[in-house]
């Protein structure tokens, strides 16, 4: 990281230590970034080495989007990719039956900070909150869908992703 911070004044690393899970550890970040938009990362996970300019490009071309959404698919440890997922277009009815938007998302900063980032209360369903609250100052007017698989979401054959469900329950329960 401070290889790619020495070689581009842009980026800007910052080491802290959190408690709180991770939807603290998001929130920390969203108090340094210094952009227009907020790509949050998964730790393992990897973005395609062209996602970032696809989004700018995308952003640029339609700037009234406050939430960009892309495809993605599995990535195992040899760099396999596996499963995509190819997503439909902005679909408020399915969103409440689950997390379809998934990564990759750009989200305006200041809509991020408008509703609160991310809240602590719903680590285990944390992104699904985040879009669910979005989704509710946004709509589907400025929320775009970018039809190629920009995220690789890390698979490891000896862990098995289970949803959280206490905290996607609080989700819903919330949100209605």
């Amino acid at each position: 990281l401070e290889r790619y911070e020495q070689g581009d004044p842009r980026i800007k690393t910052r080491f802290c230590s959190v408690s709180g899970g991770m939807s603290q550890v998001f929130n920390t970040g969203l108090s340094y970034a210094a952009g227009r938009y907020i790509v949050p990362l998964v730790p393992g996970d990897e973005l395609h080495p062209a996602a970032l300019a696809e989004m700018a490009l995308f952003l640029e071309e339609q700037p009234e989007t406050e939430l960009l959404y892309s495809d993605e698919d599995q990535i195992d440890d040899e760099g396999h990719r596996s499963s995509p997922l190819f997503k439909p277009a902005f679909d408020p009815d399915l969103l409440l039956a689950f997390n379809y938007i998934g990564h990759p998302i750009a989200i305006r900063k200041d809509l991020m900070e408008r509703v609160g980032g991310y809240r602590t209360e719903c680590d285990g369903a944390r992104d699904w909150d985040l879009l669910l609250r979005i989704s509710e100052i946004s709509g589907a007017s400025s929320t775009r869908h970018l039809p190629k698989p920009l995220y690789h979401a890390r698979v490891r054959p000896d862990s098995v992703a289970m949803p959280d469900f206490p905290a996607g329950r609080r989700v819903l329960e919330d949100h209605m």
